[in-house]
C-alpha cells in the first residue's frame, strides 16, 4: 500500500538492495510527487522478463515453494512495482552485466505501455550502463483525494531524506545518495564501505558519534543476535530518534521503543531522549514479515523474552558508562571581561538573590519515600549476602532480591566487590514488603491492639519518614527527620523492633536456616557453666537442667514453636534447624543461643496463652537486640568455642557496619504500615536534636514509676 512517496521509495530501495547494488542515489522533484527516480548498479533486469516485472504475485526472488517459510529477502518486487503502477507514471531502464545494451519499458496498471500513442509496447533498447533506474512520475494523478491530503512538498521530502538516512545505517557497505532535482548539493551522501559511525556523524552530527555506545549481543534462548549504537547518558535530545532494523527490514516497535525510554529515563533529564539504532536478526523461520501493508511492522517468536534481553544488556551497558560525565565549557577570547560570582548577584534581581543557594537547616536528605529512579541511577546496591560459599546462615529468600539500602560499591568488610557479584547485582527496584496471613487468635490480635494503642504520632512519622545519616557509635546512630537530626539509641529501638515483628508475623515468618545445626542439649549445658547463667547448687544438677529444657523445647514445645514462630527442632538429633528471620536481612548474634535457649524455657509462662505468646516475644526482642560486642564466647569450654566464633562472625554482619544500619533504617520505614509505628515506649532518642537552627527537641518517650523507660519485655509495648 502506498500512502505517500516515501512508502515508495522504502520498496524501491529494498529492491535495489536485494540486486546486489554497492550504489544507490535518489532524485526528487516536488516532494517525490512530480518525479522520484531511483538509480542503481545492481544486476538489473532481463530483458524477457520486464514484460511480466510489475506484475502481481511475481518474484525473482523465490527459486522453490519452501523458500516461504524463510523469507530472507525484503520480499517480492512485482508487488512493489505493480502497486506504484496503479498510482504513478511508471518507466524502468535496467541493463544486465551480459547484455549489449540497455531496455527501456512504459508501464500502467501492471501492465506494458507504449511510451507514445502509436509506438510498440515492447521495450526499446538504448543507451545504459549496468544496474536499474526506476522513475515513477506524476504519483497519485489518479487519485485526487490522496494527491489533495499531500499539499507540503517540503514535509514530503524531509520524509524521503529521513527514509535514505536510516537505510545507510543498516547498509554502510552502500553509498547513498538523495537530492533534489537540478541542486549540485546532496542533502545525503554517504561513502561506500563506510562504517555505521562514519555514517551517523556525516549524517547526524559529530557531537552525537562522540558519544555513541557500540552494542553487540546474541542470545540462545530466545535465538536473536543484536547489533546497536546507543547514545549514552552524556547526550540527549528533545525527541527520540529510534532506528530499527529487523532482518534488513526498516520497521517500527512500540513495546521496544518503550523499553528503551523506561531504560534511559534514570539517566536522562525530563525531557530528554536519546539516540538509538539498533539491528536484531532471528531466524528466518521465526519472522512474519506480511503483517503490515506498507510492511511498517513484522511479528516475532518470544516477543516478551526478546525485550526482557535487550533491556537487560542495555542497562548493563548504559550502567558501565555512567561512571564519569564530561562537561563542554567555553574559552573566554582574550581581552574578555571575567564575570565573577559576586557580580553575577548584584545583577539578579532583589528577589532572587537569596533563592541561589538555600540555608543548610532548610535542606533534608533524600529518603526511602523519594521516587524510585531518581537516585539509585549513580549508586550501587550490595546483594543480601556477598560471600556466599563462606556463609554460614542462608536465608530462603531468592538471592536476587535487592536488600533495600542503597550504599556505595564497596564490600563493607573492605575492598572492591569481586567481579563475579558486580556482574549479578540487582536491578534498581525498590523493596515491597510481602503480604502476610492475618493471625485469627484473639489472643495475638490483643497483643496487636495493645501496641497500636500505644503508638505516638510523632514517633511514627519519624519512623516512617527519617532518613538515615550514619552511626556514631556501635550502639547509636544518626536520623533526620525533616531539618532536625536525631540520636538513637539501637539497642531499645531494634528490641521493639524484634517484638513488634514477632507479634505481627506470627504464623507466617520467614527463617534463616542454621548451617550446621546448633545442638540444644549441648549448647544448653554449657552455658550452665558460664557466670552469666547464674546457676547455684540449689537449682539442681546441670545435667537434669539440660535435659528438663531440650524436652520441654524440642519433644514438648517444638512443633508450636516451629508453626507459630519459625523455630524449627529435629526430634531425633535434638538440633535447632531453623530460626525466625524477625527484621529483614538482619541475623542476631548467635553466639547470644545457648542463653537464649535457656532462657527461653525458664523465663516464659507457659500456663496460658496470651502470657506465653508474649514472655516468647519478649526473649526473641531481648536476643535480637542490637548490642555492644558483649559476647560470652569466652566463657564457653572449648569444645563450642568454634561454633560460637563463627555464628559471632556471622552475626556481625547484622550488628555494627554503616551499610547495616542503613538498611535497618529502611527496614523500620517499610514496616511501619502493619507492624504499628513509633510508640511511647518505643526508641530511646537520648534526647537533643543536634541539627536544625531553632528546632524543637526530639519527642521524649514515656517514663516508668522507677524512671526507666519501658521496653519490648514490658506491658508497655509501644508502636515503631
Amino acid at each position: 500500500v502506498i500512502h505517500r512517496p516515501a512508502n515508495a521509495l522504502k520498496e524501491l530501495l529494498e529492491n535495489s538492495v536485494d540486486a546486489g547494488s554497492t550504489n544507490i542515489s535518489v532524485v526528487s522533484k516536488g516532494g517525490g510527487l512530480k518525479l522520484l527516480q531511483i538509480t542503481d548498479n545492481g544486476c538489473g533486469i532481463k530483458k524477457e522478463d520486464m514484460a511480466i516485472a510489475v506484475e502481481r504475485f511475481t518474484t525473482s526472488k523465490l527459486r522453490d515453494y519452501d523458500d516461504l517459510q524463510s523469507i530472507s529477502t525484503f520480499g517480492f518486487r512485482g508487488e512493489a512495482l505493480a502497486s506504484v503502477s496503479h498510482v504513478a507514471h511508471l518507466s524502468i531502464t535496467t541493463m544486465t552485466a551480459d547484455s549489449p545494451c540497455a531496455y527501456k519499458a512504459h508501464y500502467s496498471d501492471s501492465k506494458l505501455v507504449p511510451a507514445k500513442e502509436g509506438d510498440s509496447v515492447d521495450p526499446r533498447a538504448c543507451a545504459g550502463i549496468k544496474g536499474t533506474v526506476i522513475s515513477v512520475e506524476d504519483l497519485f494523478y489518479n487519485v485526487a483525494s490522496r494527491r489533495q491530503a499531500l499539499k507540503n512538498p517540503a514535509e514530503e521530502y524531509s520524509k524521503i531524506v529521513d527514509v535514505v538516512s536510516r537505510y545507510s545505517l543498516r547498509f554502510p557497505k552502500i553509498g547513498f545518495t538523495c537530492k533534489k532535482m537540478g541542486d549540485n548539493t546532496a542533502d545525503v551522501k554517504t561513502r561506500p564501505n563506510s562504517s555505521v559511525k562514519d555514517n551517523i556523524r556525516n549524517i547526524y552530527s559529530a557531537a552525537l558519534a562522540r558519544e555513541l555506545l557500540e552494542l553487540a549481543e546474541e542470545s540462545n534462548s530466545p535465538k536473536v543476535k543484536v547489533e546497536a549504537h546507543l547514545s549514552n547518558p552524556n547526550y540527549s535530545m528533545k525527541r527520540m530518534t529510534f532506528v530499527l532494523f529487523i532482518n534488513g527490514r526498516l520497521v517500527e516497535c512500540s513495546p521496544i521503543r518503550r523499553c528503551l525510554e523506561q531504560v534511559y529515563s534514570p539517566y536522562l533529564p525530563k525531557g530528554a531522549h536519546p539516540f538509538v539504532y539498533m539491528s536484531l536478526e532471528f531466524p528466518p523461520e521465526s519472522l512474519d514479515v506480511n503483517v503490515h501493508p506498507t510492511k511498517n511492522e513484522v511479528r516475532f517468536q518470544d516477543e516478551e523474552l526478546v525485550i526482557d534481553f535487550l533491556q537487560e544488556v542495555i542497562e548493563k551497558k548504559l550502567l558501565g558508562s555512567n561512571a564519569s560525565r564530561t562537561f563542554y565549557t567555553q574559552t573566554l577570547m582574550p581581552g574578555a571581561a571575567d564575570v565573577s560570582h559576586e557580580d553575577a548577584e548584584e545583577k539578579l534581581p532583589p528577589g532572587l538573590k537569596n533563592a541561589i543557594v538555600p540555608p543548610p537547616k532548610s535542606m533534608v536528605r533524600t529518603t526511602a519515600a523519594t521516587e524510585a529512579g531518581q537516585m539509585e541511577a549513580f549508586v550501587t546496591r550490595l546483594p543480601p549476602t556477598t560471600d556466599l560459599s563462606q556463609s554460614r546462615v542462608s536465608t530462603k529468600r531468592q538471592r536476587g532480591e535487592p536488600a533495600g539500602g542503597m550504599v556505595a560499591a564497596v564490600d563493607h568488610r573492605g575492598g572492591a566487590l569481586p567481579e563475579d557479584v558486580e556482574e549479578v547485582l540487582p536491578p534498581t527496584i525498590r523493596k515491597k514488603a510481602r503480604a502476610r496471613k492475618d493471625c485469627g487468635l484473639t489472643s495475638v490480635r490483643a497483643l496487636m491492639a495493645t501496641i497500636e494503642d500505644k503508638a505516638h504520632e510523632g514517633l511514627t512519622e519519624l519512623m516512617r519518614d527519617h532518613a538515615f545519616v550514619g552511626s556514631a557509635t556501635d550502639t547509636l546512630a544518626l536520623v533526620q527527620h525533616g531539618t532536625r537530626l536525631f540520636l538513637v539509641d539501637l539497642p531499645l529501638l531494634t528490641k521493639e523492633a524484634a517484638y513488634q515483628s514477632c507479634i505481627k508475623r506470627f504464623g507466617d515468618m520467614d527463617q534463616i536456616k542454621l548451617s550446621p545445626p546448633a545442638p540444644v542439649r549441648m549448647l544448653v549445658r554449657a552455658v550452665l557453666d558460664t557466670p552469666d547463667a547464674g546457676w547455684s547448687p540449689d537449682d539442681g544438677e546441670k545435667d537434669e537442667i539440660a535435659e528438663f529444657v531440650t524436652n520441654l523445647l524440642v519433644k514438648q514445645k517444638g512443633e508450636m514453636l516451629g508453626v507459630y514462630f519459625g523455630m524449627r527442632f529435629d526430634a531425633e538429633t535434638e538440633m535447632l534447624e531453623t530460626l525466625p528471620e524477625l527484621l529483614d536481612h538482619y541475623v542476631p548474634p548467635l553466639n547470644l543461643l545457648p542463653m537464649f535457649l535457656l532462657r527461653l524455657a525458664i523465663q516464659v509462662d507457659w500456663t496460658s496463652e496470651d502470657k506465653c505468646f508474649q514472655t516468647i516475644a519478649k526473649e526473641f526482642a531481648e536476643f535480637y537486640m542490637v548490642r555492644e560486642g558483649a559476647t560470652t564466647a569466652d566463657a564457653l569450654p572449648r569444645e563450642l568455642r568454634a561454633y560460637a566464633a563463627g555464628a559471632a562472625a556471622e552475626s556481625d554482619r547484622g550488628r555494627s557496619s554503616q551499610s547495616q544500619l542503613s538498611h535497618l533504617s529502611q527496614v523500620l520505614q517499610s514496616q511501619k504500615g502493619g507492624e504499628g509505628a513509633a510508640g511511647d515506649d518505643a526508641a530511646k532518642h537520648r534526647g537533643e536534636e543536634t541539627a536544625g537552627e531553632g528546632g524543637a527537641a526530639a519527642p521524649k518517650a514515656e517514663d516508668d514509676e522507677d524512671g526507666r523507660e519501658s521496653t519490648a519485655g514490658t506491658d508497655g509495648v509501644g508502636g515503631i
